[in-house]
């Protein structure tokens, strides 16, 4: 039979000092006193011989030297600190990846002073603008939109993809609120925003400010 050679450091505190042969098969875990006491009875009958247990009732590591149990001092296994959750503060890095859902209860979701930023259009409001970045406001020309018309412009922007969703809201600008802005196409690199003026009667001649922002998304 196999046997492990188990060296005991700690003398003192097991009262023996020699080397104590352990067989494999008789390492064993947990054992009450009422176990505990049968399984002792069995080690009494095989020589030079040893156990080592852990006697749950008595939080107790116990080693059979072949004669009797050498008790160590005691091990508490039911007085576990309680957990404390911690209090998260700004946390950095490059990329966040959840399979569950991300919410919150009162604060808000979005993103942080620079990540955005603002672009003017020139020359008409047919011209593109560029603006690489993820959110942002795009202040368009004040030249007229005449009534029940619409202009197109192409906004340039290498951080959305063709999957993605752009939002956008009017923050100000147009004449007497009756120009609304949509997103009416999304491209690699690109997107576009077409201007319709709603009136039957007033031409817009005001500078509209558009919000945006991108939402990453994918489609498999």
């Amino acid at each position: 039979m196999k046997k492990l050679l188990i060296l005991f450091l700690f003398i003192g505190s097991f009262g023996f000092s020699q080397t104590t042969e352990i067989p494999m098969h008789q390492l064993v875990n947990n054992y009450t006193n009422a176990t505990e006491a049968t399984f002792a009875s069995t080690l009494v009958n095989i020589p030079n011989g040893g156990a080592v247990i852990y006697n749950t009732d008595l939080q107790k590591i116990r080693i059979w030297n072949g004669t009797a149990f050498a008790d160590s001092p005691p091990i508490p296994v039911n007085n576990i600190p309680a957990m404390t959750a911690p209090v998260l503060g700004a946390a950095t890095g490059t990329s966040l990846t959840l399979t569950g859902n991300l919410t919150t209860s009162a604060g808000s979701i979005g993103y942080a002073t620079g990540a955005g930023g603002t672009i003017t259009q020139i020359t008409s409001r047919s011209t593109g603008v560029t603006l690489n970045k993820i959110c942002g406001a795009i202040t368009t020309t004040a030249t007229s939109l005449a009534a029940g018309a619409e202009a197109v412009f192409v906004v340039t922007d290498n951080l959305v993809a063709i999957g993605d969703v752009v939002l956008i809201s009017t923050r100000s600008g147009q004449t007497a609120l009756t120009s609304v802005a949509v997103v009416s196409q999304v491209t690699a690199v690109s997107f576009s925003i077409t201007i319709t003026n709603l009136s039957a009667t007033t031409a817009d001649t005001g500078a509209m400010t558009i919000n945006f922002i991108i939402l990453k998304a994918v489609s498999n």
